[in-house]
């Protein structure tokens, strides 16, 4: 018995120690992004969408002499986006949803020096409903799967600029009626991004 307790604690311990490792360079943004969503064909009418949240990324190799960092990234996102068969203020029918996100990004950035460096990130997106602002004519999902992809620049290693896009895989809502047409959106925005804390590469 006390072999296992003696055990479990030292396993215990290594697992703290990894951990702290782990995160030892993880560094933490402050994303907020204003842009447009619209979805296909008849709901082309783009929308206002809005997006706040914080992504944690994580460099896992460097090339070039340090210059070229590989990382990986994820956040936590509040998503309001929406479409309608009319522009903006022509309101019937349309969807307006709110959404928490949660992308899953693998990127690479450049750093020229210390003052400037260019970065682009790939990867899928999982989303949540979790307030509906309009439903006019659909009826909206719950969870939603997309790809998302950013590119931009950034200061200092601390402030970002960047412009992103994603486009939905599964279906944001379905159209009412006998054909049931399925909607997929997609987002185009620009946003700035404050990377908090002194732990920055």
């Amino acid at each position: 018995m006390k072999k296992t307790i003696t055990l479990f604690l030292l396993l215990v311990c290594a697992m703290g120690a990894n951990a702290q490792n782990f995160f030892s360079d993880v560094t933490y943004n402050i994303v907020g992004a204003v842009g447009v969503s619209s979805a296909n064909s008849p709901f082309s009418g783009q929308r206002f969408s809005i997006r706040a949240g914080v992504d944690a990324a994580k460099p896992f190799k460097t090339l070039l002499d340090n210059k070229m960092v590989l990382y990986g990234q994820a956040g936590m996102h509040y998503l309001r986006k929406g479409a309608g068969e009319g522009e903006f203020y022509d309101w019937e029918p349309e969807y307006i949803v709110g959404h928490v996100e949660v992308p899953i990004h693998a990127g690479v950035r450049y750093n020229f020096n210390d003052h400037f460096g260019l970065f682009a990130d790939l990867g899928p997106d999982f989303s949540l409903k979790i307030s509906e602002e309009e439903a006019n004519g659909v009826e909206t999902k719950g969870f939603e799967m997309g790809i998302g992809f950013q590119m931009g620049i950034i200061l200092n290693k601390k402030f970002s600029f960047l412009f992103g896009f994603e486009k939905s895989l599964t279906n944001t809502a379905t159209v009412l009626g006998d054909d049931k047409e399925g909607l997929k959106s997609q987002v185009i925005y620009a946003a700035l991004r404050w990377t908090i804390g002194k732990n920055r590469w």
